[in-house]
């Protein structure tokens, strides 16, 4: 993917317009935005070692553009779907692990926080 993209072009001849246009090929694609951004991550490292080394003058990666990375909504899990979390778990080889114990939701306070005293 990327050395299809610009791995035949030199350090001194690679530029943003390069770069760029292998992340839009990355999302024309069909690939994750999360893909593209690690691309650029990898790309961005490797042209720092670069410019630390002297061998570049500028990072071109600096002066790409990426869609911004969507966060996921998290949704806890609900009680039913505990128990049977915990109930698959109990006959796996690692469901120790994990734990075998649900605990206290997040924010609440457990009487071992508060010396038995709840």
């Amino acid at each position: 993917m990327i050395k299809p993209a610009v791995g035949e072009i030199s350090l001194q001849d690679l530029d943003a317009d390069h770069l760029q246009s292998l992340y839009n090929s990355i999302l024309d694609a069909g690939k994750s935005v999360r893909l593209a951004h690690l691309v650029h991550m990898l790309i961005f490292g490797a042209l720092r070692q670069a410019k630390k080394g002297r061998k570049i003058r500028y990072n071109v990666a600096e002066d790409t553009e990426l869609p911004p990375l969507q966060q996921k909504e998290i949704r806890p899990m609900t009680a039913g779907e505990q128990d049977r979390f915990i109930a698959a778990l109990a006959g796996h080889p690692k469901g120790a692990a994990f734990g075998t114990k649900r605990g206290p939701a997040y924010g609440e306070v457990s009487s071992w926080a508060c010396g038995g005293k709840t």
